[in-house]
């Protein structure tokens, strides 16, 4: 049997294994955090609680779940100018939170309507259906980064239709396609609905 991330990681972790060097752990599942308290050092936790991505995959919200001595907010940006920062800060506000963020006072930046446009997608999937409809529209979209990406993951599926195990990190942890449907559907199995709407739509059109 082939053994994967998704193997050998929670073996590590119930073995209690230990972490002999001092690299930056990024606890995005249960595992990897379980991992990261079991370590017999100070624990300095960075992160952003609005930034949660792959939930789909079981990764967890960390912030949230780990209970610290002290803490330190950065609310201070150097990328972005002020008018960004109140746009976000009303987004933010939104999701209960009460400290505004606040701008690089030395950065112009402006929030309006521009062309042309940039898509910016968290998925996979969000980018395949932003390209899908960009071209329905007759446009030209530009893919920044390339297609090699994407083309692995469709290559992913198609392993996965053929019975064979994926290597691509999307599908690790599913042996046929049906099971990427079945999660999809779920609860838990949210974020990747769009992309299975795509593939299964372009099978259907087939």
């Amino acid at each position: 049997m082939t053994a994967n991330i998704s193997i050998f990681l929670p073996t590590f972790s119930l073995t209690n294994g230990m972490v002999s060097c001092e690299p930056p752990l990024f606890p995005n599942n249960p595992v990897v955090l379980d991992v990261v308290r079991k370590q017999p050092a100070q624990m300095i936790y960075v992160g952003d609680k609005y930034q949660q991505i792959y939930e789909w995959r079981g990764a967890v919200n960390a912030m949230e779940k780990i209970a610290t001595q002290a803490e330190t907010y950065l609310t201070t940006s150097f990328r972005f100018g002020p008018a960004i920062a109140e746009w976000a800060s009303k987004l933010l506000l939104l999701l209960g939170e009460k400290r505004p963020l606040k701008g690089n006072a030395a950065v112009k930046s402006r929030v309006g309507s521009v062309e042309p446009r940039t898509i910016l997608a968290r998925t996979n999937a969000s980018t395949i259906g932003a390209i899908i409809e960009c071209l329905d529209k007759g446009k030209k979209p530009h893919l920044v980064g390339g297609t090699d990406e994407l083309m692995n993951m469709l290559r992913g599926v198609q392993d996965l239709k053929e019975g064979k195990q994926s290597t691509v990190p999307d599908f690790f942890g599913f042996d046929k396609w049906e099971q990427v449907v079945e999660f999809a559907k779920s609860g838990e199995g949210d974020h990747p609905m769009s992309f299975v709407n795509l593939v299964e739509g372009a099978a259907s059109a087939n």
